[in-house]
């Protein structure tokens, strides 16, 4: 049985039935694995209950109350180490020269000079992860920058420890 944590997308994307999500979702349910929401994910839904005041809160909430799954909420010292590290991995490897050691949303790639779009949340959301060596499922392709300078330490197997998938929306 693996265990993992989804995504903010693909959250979003089961809610609002996405025809790719059903035949990865139907997969894992079928295989009795255990599924996850980050706290990070439920602010990044908050936020959009604020944002947008059209979104119906409650059948969201309803569609969730369907399904289930643990919300992980702890960033303790050992995640947000994993963090850090992540976050001066990242900054070393797309920001050589150190010009904007900031923020790591405007980093650039050193040879295309293409915006990485890496966001915050989906670092920490990585780094939950890998605390709690669960496998991590998204469908927003620019967050494999962030799976590609993920010390090798930090991976497990398929079985076991922390992995990542893409999923296609194809």
């Amino acid at each position: 049985m693996k265990v993992y944590l989804l995504d903010t997308n693909i959250w979003s994307d089961w809610y609002r039935k996405e025809k790719y999500i059903d035949r990865h979702i139907t997969k894992l349910l079928g295989t009795k694995n255990l599924l996850n929401m980050s706290s990070i994910t439920l602010g990044e839904f908050s936020y959009g209950w604020h944002l947008d005041s059209s979104f119906n809160r409650d059948l969201f909430e309803n569609f969730l109350k369907t399904i289930k799954f643990t919300v992980y909420c702890d960033f303790d010292n050992q995640t947000t180490e994993i963090y850090g590290r992540l976050r001066a991995i990242l900054t070393k490897t797309y920001d050589p020269q150190g010009k904007n050691r900031k923020w790591l949303d405007t980093l650039e790639d050193p040879t295309t000079s293409k915006k990485l779009g890496i966001q915050e949340n989906d670092l920490l959301i990585t780094a939950q992860a890998i605390k709690y060596g669960m496998t991590l499922v998204t469908a927003d392709k620019k967050i494999k920058r962030i799976f590609d300078i993920i010390p090798e330490e930090y991976i497990g197997n398929k079985n076991n420890g922390f992995y990542f998938e893409i999923w296609d929306k194809a």
